[in-house]
């Protein structure tokens, strides 16, 4: 499913992306984007919210939520309305972090 944008022209995806194997292109939609575990998203994330099994190797922008459901380090610029770090979850961030709300129930720390 997708639309056009009213300025450009250009396509916009609104479709869900469920990504289940290794993806080497930023997933860019309006949907909603889910990293399976044990998977790696190479390029990024442009979505309306992200869930976080697996890995995220690139910047982060979202409309709505990123669930961080899985401990690692986290290299890209993340940009998003609200955050979530579920418990027991341990994430580091190495670049910065803009969210309007943060639910942190894991633990989290900055380079």
């Amino acid at each position: 499913m997708s639309t056009s944008c009213p300025k450009c022209g250009s396509p916009i995806s609104l479709a869900d992306i469920d990504v289940s194997e290794l993806q080497t292109l930023e997933a860019r939609t309006q949907g909603d984007v889910v990293v399976r575990k044990d998977v790696t998203l190479v390029g990024g994330a442009t979505c309306r919210n992200l869930t976080i099994h697996g890995k995220v190797l690139g910047r982060i922008r979202c409309t709505g939520t990123a669930t961080f459901r899985n401990s690692g380090h986290i290299l890209g610029r993340v940009r998003c309305r609200k955050i979530v770090v579920a418990r027991g979850i341990s994430l580091t961030f190495s670049s910065n972090v803009s969210a309007e709300e943060m639910h942190l129930l894991g633990s989290v720390t900055g380079d």
